[in-house]
């Protein structure tokens, strides 16, 4: 009985792992221009990425906001047409999670789109 219990506890930290309340949010004042379609006058493309790290299965920091405005203005970006945000799952923040049984979720953030 004991061994199916231990047995048991294990395939649900194991599971428990792979879950993840990590939340991040993206906010924009309107300081720069921001369309999620491409502008005809932008013409040049660019990618910018940061990775943001969660602990305790996500639960802290709690809900992330990356300020959208902040992040282009620190890159001196004055407009952007077309954007994508991707967040991305790569295979050694998988394994990073995995190994640490989910005390560590790194996430891998993407933005991207044209500038003039």
């Amino acid at each position: 009985m004991g061994n199916r219990l231990t047995k048991l506890i294990l395939i649900i930290v194991f599971l428990s792992s792979f879950v993840s309340c990590a939340e991040i949010r993206y906010k924009s004042s309107g300081k720069v221009p921001v369309k999620f379609t491409k502008s005809g006058f932008h013409k040049n493309f660019y990618s910018m990425t940061a990775d943001r790290t969660f602990f305790l299965w996500g639960l802290v920091p709690g809900d992330y906001v990356i300020e959208i405005d902040d992040e282009l203005q620190k890159r001196r970006i004055t407009e952007l047409s077309g954007m994508k945000i991707k967040e991305q799952a790569t295979t050694f923040n998988l394994f990073i999670t995995l190994i640490t049984l989910g005390l560590v979720v790194p996430k891998k953030i993407e933005i991207e789109g044209y500038t003039l």
